[in-house]
């Protein structure tokens, strides 16, 4: 029998959840890489207000299988919020970000399709960081459209912030 593999959901607005219920289980033990039987960081985080059909949850698990990320892969289901001119911007998960980015304004570059682009990572409110100067032009770049998914994959390793950029395209599922 397949061991359960946690998935983390959380809020992006700044509020707290319990453990418990940000929390959702799958049994898929092809996801979980870790031999010692204790719990481990998910393979993916999907922000609380985001939410997979079945079909985004398969293509999602099989492109996270294949990454094989050391740390969880950020997962964004495009909003007209982070796609429409006057708006563009991207908000990381209060938890995704306190956990895996570096809590200072920083440029950070974005890798996809073998190309890179240079993006402005903003805090605001003190704790809600937001990719703003540069999103823009990736957005454009890589034709993304509202309902299309990016999965973000940090990079450890490298000397500037990095991420590598996995897109879905929504005709995919």
């Amino acid at each position: 029998m397949a061991s359960p593999v946690h998935i983390k959901e959380e809020p992006t607005d700044g509020q707290h959840v319990s453990s418990e219920s940000s929390m959702k289980e799958i049994s898929d033990g092809s996801l979980n890489n870790n031999d010692s039987g204790g719990p481990s960081d998910p393979p993916y985080i999907v922000p609380s207000r985001s939410c997979l059909s079945r079909s985004q949850k398969k293509i999602v698990e099989a492109k996270v299988r294949a990454i094989q990320s050391e740390a969880p892969i950020y997962i964004v289901i495009m909003k007209s919020s982070s796609i429409v001119v006057s708006k563009q911007m991207l908000e990381f998960g209060a938890h995704y970000a306190a956990a895996y980015l570096p809590a200072r304004e920083q440029t950070m570059v974005l890798q996809c399709k073998g190309k890179i682009w240079n993006t402005d990572m903003v805090i605001r409110n003190g704790h809600r960081l937001f990719l703003r100067g540069g999103w823009p032009k990736f957005v454009c770049d890589n034709g993304l459209r509202l309902g299309d998914i990016c999965l973000f994959q940090l990079k450890k390793n490298e000397s500037k912030l990095t991420m590598e950029v996995h897109v879905i395209s929504r005709e995919e599922f």
